[in-house]
C-alpha cells in the first residue's frame, strides 16, 4: 500500500466520522492523524474539524501541537471511531476506489436520516418542555431542595403532576429550563427535594444553558444551578448554568459569540481523583481556553456551592473576584502594584504582560504625570504560608516560565530578609522574566502584597496536615503547599502509568530483587502511618551484576533518571537529602564514592530521620533537620565493609536500619529473562522504558493509600500480618525482618490498588527471600548483631595481632623476643591454640562495646575457655614471674561468626 493511498484510505475513513462528536473523541482523532501522517496531516485534521459548528482555528492549531506529548494513539484509534459510524475498510486495489466512495455515500445518506430523525425528537422534546414550562407554577425560595443548598429561586419554577423520568417521580420538583444561543427552550431539567436529578427525554443538553442575571461584563460559567446560584447571588455577575462539565466548552464559546467583549470565568468543580485526574478543573481548563477565559477553583472536593455552605458567599466573591484580570489603574488609584497576565492596550499603544508599578510625578502645579515601569513577567501573590507553629511564614507565588508554562513557589519570607539574590536566581530558573534594572523591584512587591488566602507551609515533602505534598502537586488537603528555599528533589512524570507498568513493573514478575527495589520504592509513603523513623536496603555485588538497574526500577516509582543521587556527598548533604526526600525514596548510586567516616555518621542518621544539632549564630540550638525516608542505596561492598575501610567500626545498629543485600540472581539481578536473550538486554529494556515512564505510580500510591486511611484501613495489622509470613525470632533479627515486611507490605498495596502487574503475595515472596538471603550472609541465626559483632572483633584481632603482640606464656622470659604493646599470651592445650588476653588488650580487641557486655557474648559462645571462682578471668603466671588476670579465649568458638 502505498503513501498516497494511505493518506486517500485515511482521509475516507475521517470522512465518516461527524466533526461535532465529543471532545475527548474529537482530540483523539487529532492525535490519531499526527501519529501516522506527522505535521502532513494537519491540513486534514483542520479541514474536518472545520465542519463542526464550535470550530475555533486557534484551538486546532494549539491542540495539534499538543499532540507531540501523546505516544499512545494510533490510526488505529481512527479507524474504529469511523467503524462505529459505518466506515467498512477496504481491501481493494489502488484503482478500484469507487467502492469506496459508494459506500461512504451511503453511510452519509443514513448519517443523515438519522440526523433528522435526532432533529425530529428533540423538536418534539422541546414542543414537550413548553407545555410543561407554560403549565407549571413559579418557585419559591423554600423549596426544600433550594433551602439545602442555600441558594434562592432564579428563574426556575416547580412542576406538580403524574410524571416520571427514568424512574423517579417529578412531582415537586424544581424546573430548570435549558435555552440555546437563539432564546430558544430545548429541554428541562427535574430537581427533586433531595438532589436526585433528570432531563427531559430527548431534549437537547449540548450548547444549552440557564442564565442568571443580565449585565454581561464579566460572566460566570458553572456546571450545577445550585453552583451557579451561588456564584451569581455571591458577586452579582452573569451567571450561565452549563449543567455537566461536558457542556462547558459549547456554553463557553456560545458565551464568547454573544459577548465577545465580557471577561468569563469558568467555576470548575474541584473533582480531584485518587489516580491524579480531575475531570471538573480538566473540562473548564479546555473551556476556558477556546474563550480564553479564566478558571477559579475552589478546594479539593468542592464545588462553589459547597465553598458557600463552608465558608460563606464573602469567600465565593473573594475566589472569583481575584481570579479577574487587573485594568490599568486611573490616577486616583496610584501609586500601586497591577499584574497583567494578557497583552494591555492602554491609549493605543500595547503593553507587555507582567508586574507592573504604577505611580504619577507632580511637576510644580502642572497636571501629575502618570509613570508605568514594567517589573518582570507576570507573578501572582496567591497566598501566605506559614507552618503549624506560626513560623516560617512565606508567600506562595504563581509565575509563567518563558515557555508560557504555569509553575508556583512557595518562597519562605526570610529569603527577603538580605539582597534576595537567592530568590531572584530561583525565580530566573524557573523563567520569569525580570528587567534588567529592577531586580529589586520585584522582592518589593512581593513584600507589599497582602493576599487574603492564608496556607500552611509544609517544609519537608511526605505526609503534612493530613495530605501528601510534593514539591509540584499536593494530594489531598489543597490548604498546604510544599515550602522550600532552594532547589528541591526532582520529582516528575513521563509517558504514562501504564506504559510503567509493562516496560518496569512487569519485570519484576519472576525477578524477586526487582520487584523488592520497586516495593522498596513505595515503602516510604507507609513510614509515618506505621510511626516508622525510617528504613532501607543496602544492594551489593561485583560490577555490572545489574545494582544500578535495581535502582533505576526504584527510581521511576517517583522520578526519572535526575531522581538519583550519589553516595558521593558529604553526611551534611545526605541530611538535607534526606529531608527533601522525605516519605518517598532515597535512592542512592555507588557507595563506594562516600567517604567512610560521613557514610558512618550518615548511615545511621538517614535511618534515624535526625541530623545534627547545631547552633545559631547566636549560639542558641537550631532545630535539628528530621525526615522519614527509605533508602535504596547500591554498592560494591557492605555498608559496613565500607566504613570498616576507613579504619573505622560499625554500629550494628546501622545495619539493622539498611539491610545488605547480595545480588543472587541466576543472571546477576534477574533470575528471569522475561523472554530477552541475555541479562543485558533486558536491564537496557528496563532502563529504557524507565526513561520513558516514570513519575505515575508513586503519586498514584499516595493518592490511594490517602483514600485507603479515610475508609479506615488498618496499615498496622496488615504489617503484622505480613511479618508473621518472615518467621522472624525475636530481637535484631525481628527489627531487619519488619524492613523487608514495609517494603513487601507497600508492593501488595500497590498490586491491589491495580499500580502493578503483579499476583497478590508474590511482593511478601520476594521480601522473604531476601531476608532468608540476609540472614545467611549474617551467619549466628537467632543472635544479636552486637553478639555477632563482638566476636567478629576478637577473632580480626586474633588475625591481626595473634603473631605481633602475643607469645607463649610458657617460654623463658629470657628466650622470647621483645614484644610491643603487648595485647597477651598463647598456650598450646589439646592440639589448639588458646590466646590469653590482658585486661588492655581484651578492651582494645571490642572497642566500641562496653566490656561486660563482650564478656557476656563470649561466654555466651563458649570462647571463654577458662573461668576462676566466677570470674571471666583466670589468675595465671607469666614468663616474667608476676601473676595476672588473663582472659583464656578458644579461637575455634568465635567461628559461629562466620
Amino acid at each position: 500500500m502505498n503513501a498516497l493511498l494511505d493518506h486517500q484510505r485515511i482521509s475516507d475513513a475521517l470522512s465518516t466520522i461527524p466533526s461535532d462528536i465529543a471532545y475527548e473523541d474529537w482530540w483523539r482523532v487529532g492525535a490519531a492523524l499526527k501519529s501516522e501522517l506527522g505535521e502532513d496531516g494537519f491540513s486534514l485534521f483542520d479541514s474536518w474539524s472545520s465542519q463542526a459548528d464550535c470550530y475555533c482555528e486557534s484551538e486546532v492549531r494549539s491542540k495539534w501541537r499538543s499532540f507531540d506529548k501523546i505516544t499512545d494513539i494510533r490510526i488505529g484509534t481512527l479507524i474504529e471511531f469511523a467503524k462505529r459510524y459505518g466506515y467498512e475498510p477496504v481491501g481493494a486495489p489502488a484503482s478500484d476506489l469507487a467502492l469506496v466512495s459508494q459506500r461512504i455515500a451511503a453511510h452519509k445518506e443514513r448519517a443523515e436520516v438519522a440526523r433528522r430523525e435526532s432533529e425530529a425528537r428533540s423538536a418534539q422534546a422541546a414542543n414537550r418542555a413548553q407545555a410543561i414550562w407554560s403549565g407549571a407554577s413559579s418557585a419559591v425560595d423554600a423549596h426544600a431542595y433550594l433551602r439545602k443548598k442555600g441558594v434562592k429561586a432564579h428563574g426556575l419554577k416547580v412542576f406538580a403532576g403524574e410524571f416520571a423520568v427514568n424512574g423517579m417521580s417529578c412531582d415537586g420538583a424544581i424546573l430548570i429550563p435549558l435555552h440555546n444561543a437563539d432564546g430558544a427552550l430545548t429541554s428541562l431539567e427535574f430537581v427533586s427535594a433531595d438532589g436526585e436529578k433528570r432531563f427531559l427525554p430527548a431534549g437537547i443538553k449540548s450548547g444549552s444553558f440557564h442564565i442568571i442575571g443580565g449585565d454581561a461584563k464579566i460572566v460566570v460559567i458553572t456546571e450545577g444551578y445550585a453552583t451557579g446560584a451561588s456564584a451569581f447571588e455571591a458577586t452579582g455577575y452573569c451567571t450561565y448554568v452549563a449543567f455537566d462539565a461536558g457542556n462547558l466548552r459549547s456554553v463557553a464559546l456560545a458565551v464568547k459569540t454573544k459577548h465577545p467583549n465580557a471577561v468569563i470565568v469558568l467555576a470548575a468543580d474541584n473533582d480531584a481523583k485518587p489516580d491524579g485526574s480531575n475531570p471538573g478543573v480538566k473540562a473548564a481548563t479546555e473551556a476556558a481556553r477556546v474563550c480564553n477565559g479564566v478558571v477559579v477553583v475552589p478546594p479539593r472536593g468542592m464545588d462553589l456551592n459547597d465553598l458557600q455552605a463552608r465558608d460563606g458567599l464573602d469567600a465565593v466573591k473573594d475566589l472569583i473576584d481575584e481570579s479577574l484580570p487587573a485594568a490599568w489603574p486611573a490616577l486616583e488609584e496610584r501609586p500601586c502594584w497591577r499584574v497583567y497576565s494578557d497583552w494591555q492596550v492602554v491609549d493605543g499603544l500595547k503593553r507587555k504582560p507582567g508586574v507592573w508599578h504604577h505611580n504619577f510625578k507632580q511637576r510644580d502645579e502642572q497636571e501629575p504625570v502618570q509613570v508605568d515601569e514594567w517589573i518582570c513577567s507576570p507573578l501572582f501573590v496567591d497566598a501566605t504560608t506559614s507552618d503549624r507553629e506560626d513560623d516560617k511564614y512565606g508567600f506562595l507565588l504563581r509565575y509563567v516560565s518563558r515557555r508560557g508554562v504555569w509553575k508556583k513557589w512557595a518562597m519562605p519570607a526570610e529569603m527577603l530578609a538580605s539582597d534576595g539574590a537567592d530568590a531572584l536566581g530561583i525565580l530566573l530558573a524557573g523563567g520569569v522574566e525580570i528587567s534588567q534594572h529592577k531586580k529589586r523591584e520585584v522582592l518589593r512587591y512581593i513584600a507589599s502584597q497582602h493576599p487574603k488566602r492564608h496556607m500552611r507551609a509544609a517544609t519537608t515533602t511526605g505526609w503534612n496536615y493530613g495530605a501528601f505534598v510534593l514539591p509540584d502537586e499536593v494530594i489531598g488537603d489543597d490548604d498546604v503547599w510544599f515550602q522550600a528555599a532552594g532547589r528541591t528533589a526532582p520529582y516528575g512524570k513521563a509517558g504514562t502509568l501504564e506504559g510503567w507498568k509493562q516496560g518496569v513493573a512487569a519485570v519484576g514478575n519472576g525477578n524477586p530483587m526487582v520487584m523488592l527495589a520497586i516495593s522498596s520504592a513505595f515503602a516510604g509513603v507507609l513510614l509515618s502511618p506505621l510511626c516508622i523513623d525510617g528504613a532501607g536496603l543496602h544492594i551489593y555485588g561485583d560490577s555490572s551484576t545489574g545494582k544500578t538497574t535495581a535502582l533505576v526500577a526504584g527510581i521511576s516509582v517517583w522520578g526519572g533518571h535526575s531522581f538519583r543521587r550519589q553516595w558521593r556527598a558529604t553526611a551534611n548533604g545526605l541530611e538535607g537529602a534526606g529531608a527533601m526526600h522525605t516519605d518517598t525514596l532515597l535512592a542512592l548510586d555507588e557507595i563506594g564514592e562516600c567517604a567512610p567516616r560521613d557514610l558512618y555518621e550518615a548511615a545511621y542518621a538517614l535511618a534515624n530521620g535526625t541530623g545534627k544539632s547545631r547552633a545559631n549564630k547566636h549560639g542558641e540550638a537550631r532545630t535539628a533537620a528530621q525526615w522519614r525516608v527509605f533508602v535504596l542505596s547500591t554498592g560494591e561492598t557492605t555498608i559496613a565493609a565500607r566504613i570498616a575501610s576507613g579504619g573505622i567500626e560499625s554500629k550494628a545498629g546501622q545495619g539493622l536500619r539498611i539491610l545488605d543485600l547480595p545480588v543472587s540472581g541466576s543472571y546477576g539481578l534477574f533470575d528471569s529473562l522475561c523472554g530477552m536473550d541475555s541479562g543485558a538486554r533486558l536491564s537496557d529494556s528496563l532502563r529504557d522504558a524507565a526513561t520513558k515512564n516514570y513519575g505515575h505510580a508513586g503519586r498514584r500510591f499516595a493518592a490511594s493509600i490517602a483514600e485507603a486511611r479515610e475508609k479506615g484501613i488498618d496499615l498496622s495489622t496488615r504489617l503484622v500480618e505480613v511479618l508473621a509470613q518472615f518467621e522472624a525470632p525475636d530481637g535484631q533479627e525481628r527489627r531487619a525482618a519488619r524492613v523487608l515486611a514495609v517494603a513487601a507490605l507497600a508492593g501488595e498495596l500497590a498490586t491491589e490498588f491495580g499500580i502493578t502487574c503483579w499476583v497478590a503475595g508474590e511482593s511478601t515472596r520476594a521480601a522473604v527471600q531476601a531476608f532468608r538471603q540476609w540472614q545467611s550472609q549474617r551467619g549466628a541465626a537467632g543472635h544479636s548483631a552486637e553478639h555477632i559483632g563482638i566476636l567478629q572483633a576478637v577473632s580480626d584481632f586474633i588475625d591481626r595481632c595473634g603473631d605481633a603482640r602475643f607469645s607463649d606464656i610458657s617460654a623463658l622470659a629470657v628466650t622470647q623476643l621483645p614484644i610491643r604493646d603487648r595485647a597477651g599470651y598463647w598456650k598450646t592445650e589439646a592440639g589448639r591454640r588458646l590466646y590469653l588476653f590482658t585486661a588492655a588488650g581484651m578492651k582494645e580487641a571490642i572497642k566500641g562495646y562496653d566490656l561486660n557486655r563482650a564478656l557476656a557474648s563470649l561466654d555466651a559462645a563458649g570462647a571463654i575457655a577458662r573461668k576462676a571462682n566466677g570470674k571471666n578471668s583466670v589468675p595465671l603466671a607469666t614468663p616474667d614471674g608476676r601473676r595476672t588476670r588473663l582472659y583464656v579465649i578458644d579461637p575455634a568458638k568465635l567461628e559461629v561468626c562466620t
